[in-house]
């Protein structure tokens, strides 16, 4: 700290070119943090739809352009797969991994093609999918949904991200 303020105070004493150098590099690392931003290209949106006589848990991905979210039913050798688990009970989600009905068969969004990155067909979503699954017995409670899944663009793919859901029944 003594040594910033010691600089600080010798700053006017530089000559033009020097203090337009120091402050290219202020400039320089300020933009370099700004684009640094932890990159978040999935948004989750978890829905409790019900009937008198059913209740159906949908869970909807918003995908910003350029990314894509991996389907659930990917090869051992591919991408992380999107997964989903869920309980009655903040942090105590059962240890099963449910298998939602991916409602994208039919989308324009639905991309199924051979990914360059991983060297093999896979299913994986641009924009939105959507991911739904019958759900018994949840009146009035309140529902935790663990989802965990890795997006990739043409040129990178980010770690496998872990986020919480919930969905408050009444």
């Amino acid at each position: 700290m003594n040594c910033l303020i010691h600089w600080c105070k010798n700053f006017p004493a530089l000559n033009r070119k020097q203090r337009l150098g120091v402050i290219i590099v202020i400039l320089l690392l300020a933009i370099g943090s700004a684009t640094a931003q932890e990159l978040d290209p999935v948004q989750w949106e978890a829905n409790l739809l019900s009937t008198d006589s059913i209740a159906q848990i949908e869970i909807n991905a918003t995908i910003e352009d350029g990314w894509y979210l991996y389907s659930q039913f990917v090869g051992e050798d591919g991408p992380i797969p999107t997964s989903f688990s869920f309980g009655l009970a903040q942090q105590e989600s059962d240890e099963t991994v449910y298998s939602f009905v991916e409602a994208n068969e039919f989308s324009d969004y639905t991309v199924n093609t051979f990914d360059e990155m991983f060297q093999m067909d896979l299913i994986k979503y641009k924009k939105e999918a959507t991911f739904s699954i019958a759900a018994d017995e949840i009146v009035g409670k309140t529902i935790y949904i663990q989802v965990e899944y890795m997006c990739c663009d043409d040129n990178q793919c980010l770690p496998p991200v872990s986020k919480e859901l919930i969905i408050n029944y009444k």
